[in-house]
């Protein structure tokens, strides 16, 4: 065990050159529309997946979810190198209420909405209104983008298996237009 982490540890070093402008500090080579990134002459994948309400679960729920994660973990593949990544963010309050809280009907229900919109309020600010974004990053040596979509495809249909039993899902994120035209302006 301890030999396989150590070598996996090793793989991931890689000799430090200074760059000598900014596009050599950019490692991406490839963005491919299906959402693989070819980095480091590597085929790297992202999915985000949707928080869990651990905190409001009941202690059994709880020890459900963590062995469901536990699954999830263990699921992972072991031919390559898994990054999660937790950003922590402000919930921006303006789209908060545009898109979370209920508008007022006018339909003898809105005493209920208040009620509702509340206590969204009140469990966002004991989140000191932080939003949590969660990502898994998988990277794989593959001979060619073909090979690692197929690795993908399989290792996409696992993932949803896996975080579904946590009632949480998981989405290739979008390598949207605009990011793959400015990582090619600052690469060029």
């Amino acid at each position: 065990m301890l030999k396989t982490l150590d070598a996996a540890n090793r793989s991931e070093r890689r000799p430090f050159r200074v760059p000598r402008s900014v596009q050599q500090t950019i490692p991406v080579q490839r963005i491919y529309k299906d959402g693989i990134w070819g980095v480091n002459g590597k085929f790297t994948m992202t999915w985000r997946f949707a928080d869990i309400n651990y905190a409001l679960a009941s202690r059994e729920d709880q020890e459900d979810m963590f062995r469901a994660y536990c699954g999830v973990l263990n699921a992972l593949p072991t031919d390559a190198t898994t990054k999660i990544t937790i950003h922590n963010r402000r919930l921006n309050s303006a789209d908060f209420h545009k898109s979370v809280l209920m508008r007022q009907q006018g339909d003898g229900l809105d005493a209920y909405r208040r009620e509702y919109n509340a206590m969204l309020l009140d469990k966002a600010a004991e989140s000191n209104n932080l939003v949590q974004d969660k990502y898994i990053t998988i990277s794989v040596s593959r001979k060619s983008v073909e090979e690692a979509r197929a690795y993908f495809h399989r290792l996409d249909a696992d993932l949803a298996k896996s975080l579904g039993q946590l009632d949480t899902g998981a989405r290739i994120l979008d390598n949207h237009e605009r990011l793959r035209t400015e990582i090619y302006r600052l690469k060029h």
